[in-house]
């Protein structure tokens, strides 16, 4: 009977300790935005050894969070959370984890890892049951898409959060402040001054005077650039009145030159330059580098009407200079994100090739256990074994012919895969270099081809995907030109010997041998085009990452500013 009533004494005591730090862990979790030091001395109350599995992970997700604030080394942090997604199971902690370490990743530029994490993200929001955590993982992604310079993708996470049941005013707030933003930037008739004030009435009753501050500023802006100069003024006092209350001096050198631009539209000169010079001494990092900008072509301006054009040309040149660092850093950017996606789906098609090259062997493997099972029937009988000897050994040869076609041959078009793509386009390269002489690279992506699979089904997508091959065939096989099927809609030609100039011709028979498919044969009547981007060595040099990095770009460009066209590589392209 003791025993008995220890052993209940024992549970009931185990039950309080695990309920106490569940409870604990909850408030730590609830304060770490709030009041991240008191989440802190919560977490150090709990005994880690007590906890359960599933409260250790989470205890070390917060840990981790925090540490974000307390320890600053975000190289480290960001260790410490691939470590422990590493570890969890899918669930939503391993969402939190991953939106976090998103979050660390774009604001250290590791474009590489946080590619790979918003690959890994969407993938596991659609396995689980995700929902209560969706809108903080959007977020994340919002701002990813936006440090990418991606704002239409960035505009529909955050419509999405903003209308997620899960989403609390925090969200919203959040969400709705930065969709304004998207949508001033982008100049989008739609927007009104109501959207602006309805942010900050939401931002105002969370409370968030970081948004409330920055939808004043917006607003600023917008009825600056629209001329309702009045207007602006008096949203620009409050907005000032906001800012001030915050002290953030990236936010002030923003709304500072905001109020220049304002002074120049009222010819109010003597303001905007006071103003612009403010902006200039203030920021003696850079770190509002557009803002300077705007300051500087603002001096020069006004230098010029008061016929001071010694002073106009120094700040031209200071201003020319600056932007070629700043259009330097974009470009920077721009061709990091390029190879960091490049890097990934590479290694991406390195899994899969090894997957089918398993898969290979596994065939071969039962391929050769039969050739030895009839290999000892031929044993019996003399004859027939010689004879079945040298029929197996024709047969074997014709597989291991089609196995080594399988592994480098796309399954639908029959031409080159990427992989082996990718092995041609390097000798083509290693040629070229031994010979010093030039060689291309075309990039091609079939247009809206995702709605010609949803309107008339995949079987049409698939006859479009092979007649377009046929034709692409035909014109490479005529002039030896080496084609492949990247993935999807998208192909590549590899050209030796032939330099941009000579690929933009090619690139146009192309084009407009596809623009005139005939679609009758399927049933139904559509148009058929596609988007050329080329690059050359003479450009890229004799590497095959720079050469598809620069090609990409270009087809990049190509779709975004019209599509069914053909453009080259310049040095001046961006992302943009």
């Amino acid at each position: 009977m003791r025993s008995l009533i220890f052993l209940l004494l024992l549970f009931s005591s185990s039950f309080f300790s695990a309920a106490a730090s569940e409870s604990g862990l909850n408030e730590a979790d609830k304060l770490r935005l709030a009041n991240p030091q008191k989440s802190k001395q919560l977490l150090d109350d709990i005994d880690f050894d007590a906890l359960t599995q599933q409260q250790k992970y989470r205890y070390r997700y917060l840990r981790i969070y925090l540490s974000t604030i307390f320890e600053g080394d975000l190289a480290k942090v960001v260790e410490r959370y691939r470590q422990l997604i590493a570890e969890l199971p899918d669930s939503t902690l391993k969402v939190r984890a991953m939106q976090s370490a998103l979050t660390l990743t774009v604001y250290k530029a590791q474009w590489y890892k946080s590619l790979a994490l918003v690959s890994e993200l969407k993938t596991l929001i659609s396995q689980i049951d995700a929902y209560t955590v969706e809108p903080d993982a959007y977020l994340s992604l919002i701002n990813f898409y936006r440090e990418t310079e991606q704002p239409g993708i960035a505009l529909k996470y955050a419509n999405k959060v903003y209308m997620h049941p899960a989403a609390t005013p925090h969200h919203q707030c959040y969400a709705l402040s930065l969709k304004n933003q998207i949508l001033h930037q982008e100049a989008d008739p739609e927007l009104s001054e109501d959207d602006f004030y309805q942010g900050i009435s939401l931002c105002e009753d969370v409370p968030l005077p970081f948004f409330v501050a920055h939808n004043y500023t917006s607003l600023f802006k917008f009825l600056t650039d629209k001329g309702e100069l009045i207007k602006a003024e008096i949203v620009g006092e409050e907005a000032g009145r906001r800012i001030e209350k915050i002290g953030w001096k990236h936010f002030s050198s923003g709304f500072s030159i905001a109020k220049a631009e304002l002074k120049m539209a009222q010819e109010k000169f003597a303001e905007a330059k006071q103003l612009s010079q403010q902006v200039i001494d203030e920021d003696v990092k850079q770190d509002a580098r557009e803002a300077v900008l705007d300051a500087y072509s603002n001096l020069a301006e006004i230098a010029a009407l008061e016929n001071d054009f010694e002073k106009a040309y120094k700040y031209e040149k200071q201003l020319g200079s600056l932007s070629r660092s700043f259009y330097d850093a974009r470009v920077a950017k721009s061709l990091a994100i390029q190879r960091a996606r490049f890097n990934l789906e590479s290694k991406e098609n390195r899994i899969a090739l090894l997957d089918k090259k398993n898969q290979l062997l596994s065939t071969e493997s039962r391929l050769v256990k039969e050739q030895m099972a009839n290999m000892a029937l031929v044993v019996a009988v003399a004859l027939a074994g010689v004879l079945g000897l040298l029929f197996w050994s024709y047969r074997s040869s014709k597989i291991q012919k089609k196995l080594a076609e399988l592994a480098s041959t796309d399954y639908l078009t029959g031409i080159s895969n990427r992989g082996f793509f990718n092995k041609q386009c390097q000798q083509v390269i290693n040629t070229a270099q031994d010979k010093s002489l030039p060689a291309s690279l075309i990039f091609l992506d079939l247009d809206h081809f995702k709605k010609i699979n949803d309107a008339y089904g995949h079987q049409t997508g698939d006859w479009v995907l092979i007649e377009v091959t046929r034709r692409l065939s035909t014109l490479c096989e005529e002039k030896k030109y080496t084609l492949g099927r990247l993935g999807g809609e998208e192909f590549g030609i590899v050209m030796g010997c032939k330099d941009s100039e000579q690929a933009f011709d090619f690139a146009q028979e192309c084009r407009k041998s596809i623009a005139s498919m005939e679609t009758a044969e399927t049933g139904f009547d559509f148009e058929v085009t596609a988007s050329f981007g080329i690059s050359d060595t003479r450009q890229a040099g004799y590497n095959i990452n720079n050469l598809f990095s620069a090609s990409d770009l270009a087809l990049y460009q190509a779709k975004k500013y019209g599509r069914n066209q053909v453009l080259c590589y310049d040095g001046n392209m961006s992302d943009d």
